[in-house]
């Protein structure tokens, strides 16, 4: 699969040498600190919290920054991508050794990709003309000591016609796909159609 945030913050727990490099790095480690501090926990996951993840996603870090909400962008995912990107790129200046300049490579991978995961999913959720709106996104989530990966698409079609018919016809639909580590692969659709849901 692609990487997303949740997967560049496993690799920073999983992995020694990259815990390593981070802990020597002050700018990295805070950056990494703030992104795991938005990471959802699953026992204390509530509709405030995962509304509060998504408008941090990054996935409306242009919108905020053009309607002039700035506080909001700069703790918005993409924003400390982006930091963690400039970051990396200026120690890779630095006298580093192999072991450091190996780890930091690999951090520049995955937060590269992790952006790039990004973009695709604003891409994704750009209004169409032709069809009703969606918005992608994926939200890193603590679950039994691990950080995993929630992706989550929402799609809205608002019906025809005058508003109370209208009303009627509007179809909401959430996919939600996470990998449980003791269940394996969950796929869930829910669809509120007018006032029913199933």
């Amino acid at each position: 699969g692609s990487i997303t945030t949740a997967a560049l913050l496993a690799a920073v727990t999983n992995q020694p040498n990259l815990r390593a490099l981070i802990s020597q790095m002050p700018a990295l480690s805070a950056l990494i600190s703030s992104m795991s501090s938005q990471v959802l926990t699953s026992n204390t996951l509530s509709a405030g919290l995962l509304a509060q993840a998504v408008a941090q996603s990054g996935l409306f870090t242009e919108a905020n920054l053009l309607a002039g909400r700035k506080p909001v962008s700069r703790a918005n995912t993409k924003t400390q991508l982006l930091q963690l990107q400039k970051g990396v790129a200026e120690l890779m200046g630095n006298q580093l050794g192999v072991e450091s300049r190996a780890a930091l490579n690999n951090l520049s991978d995955l937060t590269n990709a992790a952006l790039a995961n990004l973009h695709q999913q604003q891409l994704i959720s750009m209004p169409q003309d032709s069809a009703g709106q969606r918005w992608a996104f994926n939200l890193p989530l603590e679950w039994a000591g691990s950080v995993i990966d929630m992706a989550m698409t929402i799609e809205h079609d608002g019906g025809n016609g005058d508003a109370a018919e209208a009303e009627k016809r509007q179809e909401w639909r959430v996919y939600l796909n996470l990998q449980l580590p003791e269940l394996g692969k969950l796929h869930a659709t829910v669809t509120l159609s007018g006032s029913e849901v199933s």
